[in-house]
């Protein structure tokens, strides 16, 4: 469209795509950490077929010190997290401060 609209009227448009998130790497400790702890939380795992681009500055973290981003899966009829309608499930409390409660122990009682 810019292109088309910059050519009708005589000009020219050029673009460029940049990408400034570093990619989200997760470490593989940090990944069997956290499934662990949200087994022993008594909450289920679901591993995504495909790499998901949810690492925002979060990339810049793990390129540095091990991470796992890992998400609480708050269901299909739940407004998307970036959306004006969205709104934080308060049932996603609970099992998060299990999972971070695990982590929390088993780093600290190795």
């Amino acid at each position: 469209m810019v292109t088309a609209r910059a050519e009708s009227d005589g000009l020219t448009a050029h673009m460029a795509w940049r990408d400034d998130f570093a990619a989200g790497v997760n470490h593989v400790e940090a990944v069997q950490r956290v499934a662990r702890a949200a087994s022993d939380a008594g909450q289920p795992v679901e591993w995504l077929p495909q790499p998901f681009r949810w690492s925002e500055d979060f990339g810049q973290f793990t390129a540095r010190f091990p991470g796992a981003l890992f998400v609480l899966g708050a269901g299909e009829a739940v407004s998307p997290l970036h959306s004006p309608d969205y709104d934080f499930p308060d049932d996603l409390i609970e099992p998060g401060v299990k999972i971070f409660w695990q982590l929390i122990h088993e780093l600290l009682n190795p």
